[in-house]
């Protein structure tokens, strides 16, 4: 495989993606259907993809670096709620474009005999959050997580209303603390001020008003 078949098969990624796209979010079973048969050879194509780089440098890179461009996880990088919601594909044909133009560049400094570890490291990256985000939107077009999607949605508005809720009980509870604080403080005060004025009058039999 050379750099070509690369861009070939990032071509190949972006029609079925495209494709896929235009099928929406509510779909009849023949097109999710094609929706799994077209995510199924993103996934595969971008695997693909990402044995022919990381073939491409090996023996050129020592194991340590090998390692970091080719075991790097980026599932904490991926929004977990795209199973429920669907995918932004502007932000995946966005990681696709970035990808395809990394591999450009990485071509002509490998052609001359660098190898762009940077590159590298950013298409990898890349190419697997669009495989993962991808992988997510395929789960959210069934059935089941259409059920989760408005359960998840319902969890939301409750868990909103709730601390909502909390928050206002808690503003109440606390002005009513404070209200109770000023008035045993005016009536500490009050009494202060009389037990003072009792003193007095006791001690120097004079009535105060």
């Amino acid at each position: 495989f050379t750099m070509e078949t690369v861009e070939e098969k990032l071509g190949l990624v972006s029609r079925y993606l495209r494709e896929t796209r235009e099928f929406g979010t509510i779909l009849t079973q023949e097109e999710k259907e094609k929706v799994c048969r077209n995510v199924k050879i993103v996934s595969e194509e971008i695997e693909s993809i990402r044995n022919i780089l990381v073939e491409s440098v090996r023996g050129r890179m020592t194991d340590r670096q090998m390692e970091v461009i080719g075991g790097k996880e980026t599932g904490d990088q991926v929004d977990p709620s795209i199973q429920f919601f669907g995918v932004e594909w502007s932000s995946v044909f966005s990681k696709l474009f970035n990808a395809g133009l990394n591999v450009r560049i990485f071509k002509q400094r490998q052609s001359a005999g660098f190898v762009d570890i940077l590159s590298l490291a950013s298409i990898l990256t890349e190419l697997e959050q669009v495989q993962r985000e991808v992988e997510l939107h395929m789960v959210s077009v069934t059935p089941r997580h259409q059920q989760e999607n408005s359960t998840v949605s319902d969890y939301r508005v409750n868990k909103y209303r709730k601390v909502k809720t909390e928050n206002l009980s808690e503003k109440i509870s606390a002005a009513r603390r404070e209200n109770q604080l000023e008035t045993g403080t005016v009536e500490m005060g009050r009494k202060k001020r009389k037990s003072v004025v009792e003193t007095l009058t006791n001690i120097f039999k004079i009535k105060i008003k």
